[in-house]
């Protein structure tokens, strides 16, 4: 698998560069979301705070959703008021982005999550449940 190949560069998490960047997000993707600094983790250190997707039956783009971390949406973003608190403390947050469309972005998304619980013990600081699709 070649995972790596496929995330787009390391973009700083606001409201305009989504909005330049709109255009060669796929819509329905999965995306990452760090900070310049590592957080301490219950095991080791990690700079992500959150691993998202688009739902198979959203009417949202990965775009519109990502716009949802730094407007305030109807229904808002469950990791609005996280990375909200983050960037009034100051952090830079940066996105990337998996650079083609995915017929499954949360059974994707459920993998990462997995796979970072398994190497962290834990979910990144935003992320409160595993996703629909991940391993038991």
């Amino acid at each position: 698998m070649k995972m790596l190949n496929e995330w787009s560069e390391w973009l700083t998490l606001d409201a305009g560069t989504l909005n330049d960047a709109a255009s060669s997000i796929p819509k329905k993707s999965v995306y990452l979301i760090r900070s310049r600094r590592a957080f301490s983790r219950v095991f080791g250190v990690s700079p992500l705070v959150y691993i998202g997707a688009v739902e198979g039956n959203s009417n949202r783009s990965t775009s519109q959703r990502m716009n949802g971390l730094v407007a305030q949406n109807n229904p808002p973003h469950t990791a609005f008021n996280g990375i909200q608190k983050l960037l009034k403390l100051g952090e830079t947050l940066e996105f990337c982005v998996w650079q083609s469309e995915l017929p499954d972005p949360e059974a994707v998304k459920a993998s990462l999550l997995c796979f970072y619980e398994k190497i962290h013990l834990e979910l990144p600081p935003l992320n409160h449940q595993r996703g629909a699709k991940n391993d038991p």
